[in-house]
């Protein structure tokens, strides 16, 4: 649909969709969702999900990049902004 702006699923507990939580979570990542909400807090879930975002696991500082520069945070500077959580080593977990 070309649409340029930072794209969130649903919760995915909620049932809404079918297959298996780690199904869920891919479908979701690989129609465009830029964020996937999982609210039921099951730490197994949580553990399965985390394992299978690989796009997130492997590129965290890159995708949060991605993300950042879809919204509009109150004319923060996102490059300075960005730059400045990458040297405090946030990225580093």
């Amino acid at each position: 649909i070309n649409y340029k702006g930072l794209i969130i699923a649903d919760d995915l507990s909620m049932l809404a969709l079918k297959g298996s939580i780690i199904e869920r979570a891919k479908n979701c990542f690989e129609g465009g969702c830029d964020v996937v909400l999982y609210c039921s807090g099951n730490i197994d879930e949580m553990i399965e999900i985390y394992n299978h975002c690989e796009e997130i696991s492997k590129k965290k500082f890159e995708y949060f990049e991605k993300c950042m520069k879809k919204i509009n945070v109150r004319n923060i500077n996102v490059e300075q902004y960005l730059y400045e959580l990458n040297e405090s080593g946030a990225f580093n977990l």
